[in-house]
């Protein structure tokens, strides 16, 4: 009575032990390719990004003169550093040191090469920030980046791509450091020709 007991019992288990090995076969991995940054990891990357940016393009602005959008584009990147600070206060977090420093960044030899040097920026900036939002869950920190990445977008890559298709066209100005610029005569802005130069926010 015993054995057959212990056979039915055995019968019963072992299509349970084939499902679990089935399931835990079949089972999907967690995805641990592209974890979840926190918060003050998302902010923390944002806000050295502008500040690089910014410490760059003063570098550009000390070494060349008041050249655009270098001198406008300045302006913005600070101001997106405030818009990134407050969140920090918000959320409780701790706001990392700034690192970069205007005279210990490495610049080209020619305000045309760190055009094309920004527009490679401007780029990466934009992919960080594509990267960042997918962490976000946060109504108003999602909204300040996406606010942020648009005007990179719109505003800061166009600029520096036009200045780097007019100098790499062998134009001569701006090169120096007279503070002219790209578009710093009215012949210049004729028609609209500089117009993103007043475009900095």
């Amino acid at each position: 009575v015993l054995f057959r007991s212990l056979k039915a019992m055995v019968r019963r288990i072992i299509p349970v032990l084939f499902l679990v090995a089935f399931l835990a076969v079949g089972a999907v991995p967690a995805d641990t390719t592209n974890p979840q940054l926190s918060l003050g990891q998302v902010l923390s990357e944002a806000l050295d990004d502008e500040r690089k940016a910014r410490a760059t393009y003063e570098a550009v602005v000390a070494k060349f003169g008041d050249v655009r959008p270098f001198s406008n584009i300045v302006m913005a990147e600070q101001r997106h550093e405030e818009h990134l600070l407050p969140l920090f206060e918000r959320y409780d977090l701790a706001v990392p040191d700034d690192r970069w420093a205007p005279e210990k960044i490495e610049l080209p030899g020619s305000v045309g090469e760190a055009c094309r040097l920004a527009v490679e920026a401007e780029k990466s900036n934009l992919a960080m920030y594509d990267a960042l939002l997918a962490s976000v869950t946060q109504d108003d920190v999602r909204g300040t980046l996406e606010m942020l990445r648009a005007r990179s977008h719109e505003r800061h890559l166009p600029a520096f791509e036009r200045c780097a298709s007019r100098t790499g066209r062998g134009g001569g100005r701006g090169e120096g450091r007279g503070g002219m610029g790209f578009c710093g005569g009215a012949g210049d802005c004729a028609g609209g020709d500089c117009g993103f130069c007043s475009r900095s926010n």
